[in-house]
């Protein structure tokens, strides 16, 4: 089983590594000259740093997890939702967005962060 986990872990690094390179190249070549090539290029940058974000954060998850009543978890939550929005207003001055741009980014957001405190209950239901 753990060789099965290296194996999707190295795929996933190489996958990430060979994305973000293919993203910076078009962005960054004479190649891109039209809109629709760079704003694919600049989604799958912004998708990282999304994901960034979410990954990071763990630590301040972790620290939210021993406060009380899950206070800690819901203001958690809020403000690196709140940061990934910004984030993605920022990106609306120099890329136009989807129409559905904001709810898509809270409906993702949400249902990782669901899917990262669900795997911290489980976790510490089996530890008991």
């Amino acid at each position: 089983m753990r060789t099965i986990k290296k194996i999707l872990a190295a795929v996933c690094i190489l996958y990430t590594v060979i994305t973000l390179a293919s993203a910076l190249w078009g962005l960054c070549s004479r190649q891109a000259v039209g809109a629709e090539v760079i704003e694919y290029h600049a989604h799958q940058l912004l998708r990282f740093v999304i994901c960034l974000i979410g990954v990071g954060s763990a630590g301040g998850l972790a620290y939210a997890w021993h406060c009380e009543h899950n206070w800690g978890l819901t203001l958690h939550y809020f403000i690196t939702l709140l940061g990934v929005l910004l984030l993605v207003w920022a990106c609306s001055w120099f890329l136009p967005l989807a129409k559905y741009a904001y709810r898509d980014v809270i409906w993702n957001y949400s249902l990782f962060y669901s899917l990262c405190v669900a795997a911290n209950y489980i976790r510490i239901w089996n530890k008991r």
